[in-house]
């Protein structure tokens, strides 16, 4: 029987890994343009949120769901042992979503390899996302059949999923440290290295991206670097628990 353990206590696991952050942000930034662009989404807006329609409330729930927001941004990557353990990343970014998610299901249908999948919150946000975008576009897309990765997650027991959450492993079967903020709580308590004065949450990297609407090539910028980070400061968590 595998366990997210199982894999990041095994050494040689950690290379069979493909470290993943998917980084999105609301597609309209603030209720009223949701209103006077998108009739549909808006209506299926005031019914999932009841009657509320307030602009605060729309930023904080509205980042959670998939039907309202745009990947803008995937970052994945791989451990590998050349004399030392060394860092492999591949990147798509894009204002248009289309173009960002096909780049990495493009990857993964190249590269067929068996992949562990690993990643902050990568099963209550990433994974999610990534096939409900995926469902919305592949009509659109050269690869038009959900990458086996996806397949086997969805299908297997969960005693045998291939999914690693480094937000589960943090807790260590615990009941807290399950908050937004855990990589920045792990990364500070460990002495980890952040290329970026601090980490985002979604919601804060969506009203970032919008607020930068006047420089388009620095707001994705800075949106890839925040995934950059955190796929980064994921492979050393997974390098620090494998050697316990």
């Amino acid at each position: 029987m595998n366990t997210p353990f199982s894999y990041a206590l095994n050494r040689q696991s950690i290379y069979d890994m493909l470290f993943l952050n998917v980084s999105h942000v609301l597609e309209y930034p603030s209720i009223d343009l949701l209103r006077d662009n998108d009739e549909v989404k808006y209506k299926t807006w005031i019914t999932y949120s009841e009657g509320d329609l307030s602009n605060e409330y729309y930023l904080i729930e509205g980042i959670k769901h998939p039907e309202f927001t745009k990947i803008v941004s995937i970052v994945w990557g791989n451990l590998y042992f050349d004399t030392e353990i060394k860092r492999n990343f591949g990147k798509s970014t894009n204002d248009v979503e289309l173009l960002v998610i096909s780049k990495f299901f493009e990857f993964l249908d190249v590269n067929k390899k068996e992949y562990i999948l690993c990643g902050e919150d990568i099963i209550n946000n990433d994974i999610p996302l990534l096939i409900k975008k995926f469902i919305q576009y592949k009509d659109d897309m050269v690869i038009t059949s959900l990458p086996k990765v996806f397949k086997d997650y969805l299908t297997v027991k969960p005693w045998d999923s291939n999914v690693v959450d480094t937000r589960t492993l943090w807790k260590f079967n615990g009941y807290y440290n399950s908050t937004n903020r855990n990589q920045t709580l792990y990364s500070d308590f460990l002495g980890m290295k952040k290329n970026v004065p601090s980490l985002l949450t979604n919601g804060e990297i969506s009203v970032k991206y919008w607020n930068s609407i006047n420089d388009d090539k620095q707001r994705l910028m800075d949106v890839e670097m925040q995934s950059l980070n955190k796929v980064n400061l994921a492979m050393k968590l997974i390098d620090t628990l494998s050697l316990l």
